[in-house]
């Protein structure tokens, strides 16, 4: 298998992973990095960089780190190893998936931030649902739970807070930055 057809594989494995909420294959990652051919490996570099480190942060020099994972200088064993050992959630827990916030006549706005939720619900000509358990989240299972519900769901699962390198939750409730 050449460079072209290992990236255009190792594309489609990671988009029909994350569309079905199932963590990368690594054994596709394994064909990657015994491959010899060098001519894409900074576009696949960034693509694995943009999958599992997406929610990372640059580092000091402005490159692609994050989790204890250098993107641009590890070797691609040595990046498939790190992503392997990551902790990856059960599939079988509920877990959550993105902010929501509800308007007063009951609807239910989803979005990335609850800050798109409520700009959804105000363009709506509608108001938002007074009162804290207004925000908070829709699960893998599809209903909606406030923030701190949300946090321990994320506990459970043992999913780590995307907001902070390492880890760690900043309190007793979810925010929509820690989901990624």
């Amino acid at each position: 298998m050449n460079a072209a057809e290992t990236l255009t594989k190792l594309k489609e494995t990671i988009s029909h992973n994350l569309s079905t909420g199932l963590a990368v294959q690594f054994s596709d990652l394994d064909l990657l990095a015994l491959s010899e051919a060098t001519e894409d490996l900074h576009r696949v570099r960034e693509m694995l960089w943009n999958t599992f480190g997406g929610s990372t942060r640059y580092g000091d020099d402005g490159e692609m780190q994050g989790r204890g994972i250098d993107f641009k200088r590890d070797s691609f064993p040595q990046i498939i190893k790190l992503i392997s050992d990551y902790p990856i959630p059960s599939p079988t827990k509920e877990f959550c998936i993105c902010a929501a916030v509800l308007a007063e006549d009951g609807t239910l706005y989803r979005g990335q931030r609850h800050g798109d939720c409520i700009g959804l619900i105000l363009a709506s000509k509608k108001r938002v649902k007074s009162g804290f358990e207004s925000q908070g989240f829709i699960t893998s299972r599809n209903r909606f739970v406030g923030r701190h519900e949300g946090f321990e769901l994320q506990k459970e699962s043992g999913i780590p807070s995307a907001a902070e390198e390492d880890g760690c939750y900043r309190g007793e409730v979810l925010f929509s930055e820690d989901l990624y």
